[in-house]
């Protein structure tokens, strides 16, 4: 491939992606992801496999790096989320929570964006149109 001019020059590589991954998936198909990230990273190219999200979630180095952890949750108790992997000292990260549930925010959004007062919130609650 180094010497086929199709593929020696970037433009070239775009003009010609299709026929360039037929022949490099053909080459990755001769052995396994493990043994490619392997034969890369000895080469000293960074390479890592590509996970599907649980395999990524089941990794060791999700569980390495503490990267779940249980968040409140409103009607579960608590739930597993994946925490932020950045760490601050000056500027903690928020603690992740559970998604809310539907309707949990709905007073909230209607007194703190929606202007709503105490007396047309009653006046829902009555008819049923939010909760109690």
């Amino acid at each position: 491939l180094l010497n086929d001019e199709r593929f020696s020059k970037n433009a070239a590589r775009v003009t010609n992606r299709e026929a360039l991954k037929v022949e490099l998936d053909a080459i990755f198909a001769s052995d396994t992801a493990e043994a490619w990230v392997e034969k890369l990273r000895a080469a000293g190219i960074p390479a890592g496999p590509i996970r599907t999200t649980g395999q990524a979630l089941d990794a060791y180095e999700t569980e390495a790096r503490g990267l779940i952890q249980q968040a409140p949750h409103a009607s579960e108790g608590t739930v597993p989320v994946v925490r932020s992997p950045l760490h601050f000292s000056g500027t903690p990260v928020r603690q992740p929570m559970g998604a809310p549930v539907l309707g949990q925010h709905n007073e909230d959004v209607l007194r703190e964006m929606l202007g709503y007062g105490e007396t047309e919130l009653a006046a829902l609650k009555a008819k049923g149109i939010i909760g109690a």
